[in-house]
């Protein structure tokens, strides 16, 4: 029994270029999905974090379970992206809630941050909806408030579904609470 290595050599090279062209399909199609990752992440960062994960995992791969190679190599590949995002917004709710006074004044300068910076995403926004706002966001649990931030974000249902692991049907029910709580807070006028 002779082996040819120049045949297994060949397969070895064909499995990897199919490796670097899904990884650059899959992290081009989610930078696609997700813009405002293209501020932390380039192309080539999300390629090489793809290609490490399965590195990583395609000894896992089981032949018999019904998705092929490619399909499987896809889905690990996918799956580490959508941990990447989770983790970037975790990072931008820990900065959301980093404690600065916005009464302090700015240095070398006379205003505060509050007299200086209007409200973002609300403009010149009337005070008495920002309270509303705040205290029915108080009133929702975690997840309730990353499904609102992520719809805010312009995320449909389907994308949250799956960046929060969380079947639609959830979602939806986290909705309806939602919903309810911002009717209760005089807020329905402003929800579409």
């Amino acid at each position: 029994m002779s082996l040819d290595f120049s045949e297994q050599s060949g397969k070895r090279e064909q499995g990897e270029e199919d490796e670097a062209a899904v990884a650059r399909r899959v992290s081009r199609n989610f930078l696609e999905e997700h813009g405002w990752l293209k501020r932390t992440y380039d192309l080539d960062d999300l390629e090489q974090e793809c290609r490490e994960q399965w590195h990583l995992a395609r000894h896992t791969y089981q032949e018999g379970k019904g998705a092929s190679w490619k399909t499987y190599m896809e889905r690990v590949m996918r799956n580490k992206l959508v941990s990447i995002l989770k983790d970037q917004l975790a990072k931008k709710r820990t900065t959301d809630r980093l404690a600065i006074s916005l009464d302090q004044p700015i240095s070398g300068e006379q205003l505060s941050m509050k007299e200086s910076i209007p409200a973002v995403g609300f403009g010149d926004a009337d005070p008495l909806f920002l309270f509303e706002l705040d205290r029915a966001m108080a009133r929702l649990n975690s997840s309730q408030r990353e499904l609102c931030a992520l719809l805010y974000l312009g995320y449909n249902i389907t994308d949250i579904a799956t960046i929060m692991h969380k079947p639609r049907g959830t979602l939806y029910d986290d909705l309806a609470r939602i919903r309810k709580v911002f009717t209760d807070e005089g807020l329905d006028h402003y929800m579409t």
